[in-house]
């Protein structure tokens, strides 16, 4: 039905559903009346070769009748056009499955008239409809969703041609009589009336009538004016006329090459499916991420490998090599499909959606049409005079399509980028177990859902790790809820984001003080962000202490010399812990041992808490040199003093080559069983080093002698000793 103005929510979502609906009842339809079903049906009629060739040809030829499609869509809108054209298909799928009554009654050719006729006329309509197949999908789909939906309409289609070919065959196990075929066409053609029901009650807007309504010389001149257009038509008529070449003659070749039984050919129309199924699970969400380009290249070059694999078959037939031929045969005709589409509705503006894929399909069923007629079907006829064995009969029809492959593959890659991944690093999925799980991950999740689950999915994402899940992880940020965007920032931390994050990073550094910004900033100095630099600099006048201390920080990782004496004057200002954690933190990664007496006098200031007095000790071991080891004596001194004291003794003596003075030795010992003061310890190691040149030794010894001691708790003098210890002072 047609409304007024622009989908609801729940309008596109009913319509998403009722087409879904359609998909899987038309599955039935569609493997009833397969091209591989009416080949067989056509070779069991008696139809030679060359004749055989040209009905399955007929399935582009016909793409003329998409001007019929366009003057139903121009009165009736899409979903109507569609309707009607389904309707009309089924009726001639019946005349198709009729034809052997017209053998029967009046004389072998006009059966054999009856069945062209019959299947000239489904391929015809169907062709009509699929004018308003593209604009209805549109219609019920968003910018976000049409690569996944894309790939649900291959599934629930898929698995319900998987289901009835399987059917079909357990059919064929017990016969395989001519009627047998009549029967299954003929439930075809009634569920393909039945599906139709779903496709009259999809809402959709003025648009696709609007579109139908430009003239066709108008439509055509922009198709080939535009290069984006132009170039997408070259593609679609090289991937049309390469699943022309591959496809249907893939079935004749392994049916006469190896003389298998209708029965077993069956077997690989279900293999071929499954293949279908395959690459749906993935190639939907793959093609939100990675661009449907790319995908449309690779999946062409698949079927070179087809043709490849065909001109190499074993003479003898082997059930393992035919099952690899048409699994991947599936995945190349589902995929190819699935991706054209969704390129074609992301490259396409509404208004003209109707009249561009009218033209584009038009002329690259011409292409193909030519292939299967003039090319697949006269080369066959002309090998067939040759009197050659079946098997290398096809294997030279398929060494000649490869030739000609090549030189479309050309035109394929001309396609214009969108967004798009480089080819190399799509394939490298094979071998990155955890993309394909956030593949997998994504195709069954939809990101908008309940706080709760939201948060669940986040978590998922993060622990997947994988690239791929960075455009879901940038659409959690829109969230009105601070944690899901802070989560969402923190699980962009675990993987290698692009372009799109970094922009995302800047504008929550920009617009999130208070909230995310914080955690913005701790990435952009993680990742060396230096467009974040401005904001960062702007971010240390900010009232937001947090914000205030990762900034200090991310700017010393990102190497910003310019702020050095702002964040050192900050630090030695500071009185909020948050700004003295990370401040100190930003001074131990400058390195620079003219910052460790700001550090020092911090770490006397008897008012900070304990943990924050131990950040400022931590970083000043960092500054130094021992951090690791030293981290370990804190966490050991924080659950068990005499036992963290042991082993910081133990630390400081073997810390250098040079045997440790023994008095200091006796003195430092005194000191940790609490028979010897601050004091007299903090005067050997002044005289330890009177000459000591060093700048970090002599930065110490000059607070040392200022400080009082009483101020100096034992984990100052403990990480004192041990720097004093390292230089080789004592």
């Amino acid at each position: 039905m047609i409304v007024k103005g622009k989908l609801t929510l729940s309008q596109q979502v009913a319509g998403r559903n009722r087409f879904l609906f359609f998909s899987l009842i038309n599955g039935v339809s569609f493997t009833c009346l397969a091209d591989n079903i009416l080949i067989l049906y056509s070779l069991k009629s008696g139809c030679p070769d060359y004749v055989v060739a040209i009905l399955a040809s007929f399935n582009f030829w016909c793409n003329v009748f998409m001007l019929f499609g366009k003057f139903l869509t121009a009165r009736y809108g899409a979903a109507g056009a569609f309707g009607i054209s389904w309707i009309l298909r089924n009726l001639s799928a019946l005349l198709t499955a009729s034809a052997p009554l017209f053998t029967m009654y009046i004389s072998n050719r006009a059966g054999i008239y009856a069945l062209v006729i019959g299947i000239f006329g489904f391929f015809s309509f169907k062709s009509s409809g699929t004018v308003a197949y593209s604009p209805l999908v549109g219609e019920i789909t968003s910018p976000g969703n049409r690569g996944k939906f894309s790939s649900r309409i291959s599934q629930f289609a898929n698995f319900a041609c998987m289901i009835t070919m399987c059917l079909i065959i357990l059919v064929m196990h017990f016969t395989q009589s001519l009627s047998t075929y009549q029967w299954i066409i003929f439930t075809g053609a009634i569920s393909g009336f039945i599906s139709t029901f779903f496709v009259f009650r999809i809402d959709e807007t003025e648009m696709p009538r609007i579109s139908a309504c430009k003239s066709i010389k108008e439509t055509f001149l922009t198709t080939l004016r535009v290069p984006k257009y132009r170039k997408m038509l070259f593609a679609y008529c090289c991937c049309n006329s390469g699943i022309m070449f591959m496809i249907p003659i893939s079935m004749m070749a392994i049916k006469e090459g190896y003389g298998i039984s209708d029965y077993n050919a069956l077997v690989f129309a279900v293999v071929q499916l499954a293949g279908g199924i395959i690459i749906a699970s993935i190639s939907g969400v793959l093609s939100e991420e990675a661009g449907p380009r790319p995908l449309i290249i690779i999946y062409f070059c698949c079927m070179l490998l087809l043709a490849f694999c065909w001109i190499c078959a074993p003479v003898k037939f082997f059930w393992t090599y035919a099952i690899f031929l048409f699994i991947l045969g599936g995945m190349c005709n589902s995929g190819t499909y699935m991706t054209l589409l969704h390129y074609f509705l992301i490259s396409v503006p509404e208004k003209e959606r109707v009249g561009t894929i009218l033209f584009i399909s038009l002329v690259a069923g011409v292409c193909a049409g030519i292939a299967g007629t003039v090319i697949s079907s006269s080369l066959i006829r002309y090998l067939h005079c040759l009197n050659l064995a079946p098997l290398d009969m096809y294997r030279i029809y398929f060494a000649a399509v490869l030739i000609i492959m090549f030189v479309m593959l050309f035109f394929v890659c001309r396609l214009e980028p969108i967004e798009d991944w480089r080819i190399g690093k799509v394939l490298s999925l094979v071998f990155a177990p955890r993309d394909i799980q956030a593949l997998y991950f994504l195709n069954r999740n939809e990101n908008i859902r309940n706080p709760a689950e939201e948060l669940e999915n986040i978590e998922k994402l993060e622990d997947i790790g994988s690239q791929l899940s960075e455009k879901a992880l940038l659409s959690y940020l829109d969230s009105p809820k601070l944690v899901l965007r802070v989560r969402a920032l923190q699980a962009l931390r675990q993987i290698d984001f692009g372009k799109n994050a970094r922009d995302a990073i800047l504008e929550e550094l920009k617009y999130g003080e208070y909230a995310t910004a914080p955690t913005a900033a701790q990435i952009a100095g993680e990742r060396g962000i230096k467009e974040a630099v401005p904001l960062l600099l702007k971010g240390l006048d900010s009232q937001d202490n947090y914000f205030k201390g990762r900034c200090m920080l991310a700017l010393v990782q990102l190497k910003e010399k310019s702020c050095i004496e702002r964040i050192e004057k900050i630090f030695s200002e500071a009185e909020n812990p948050r700004l003295v954690v990370h401040g100190a933190a930003a001074l131990a990664e400058i390195g620079d041992p003219a910052a460790l007496t700001l550090l020092l006098r911090k770490a006397i200031v008897t008012t900070l808490p304990e943990r924050v007095r131990y950040e400022i000790i931590y970083s000043i071991s960092e500054l130094s040199g021992i951090a690791d080891n030293f981290y370990k004596f804190l966490r050991i001194y924080q659950k068990d003093r005499n036992e963290g004291i042991a082993y910081i003794l133990d630390y400081i003596e073997h810390l250098n080559a040079n045997q440790l003075d023994p008095a200091f030795k006796k003195l430092l010992e005194s000191y940790s069983e609490n028979r010897t003061g601050n004091r007299e310890l903090i005067d050997m190691l002044l005289k330890k080093t009177d000459d000591e040149k060093r700048k970090i030794i002599s930065t110490i010894d000059e607070f040392l002698k200022s400080c009082p001691s009483e101020k100096l708790y034992p984990e100052i003098i403990y990480c004192l000793v041990a720097i004093h210890r390292m230089c080789g002072s004592v």
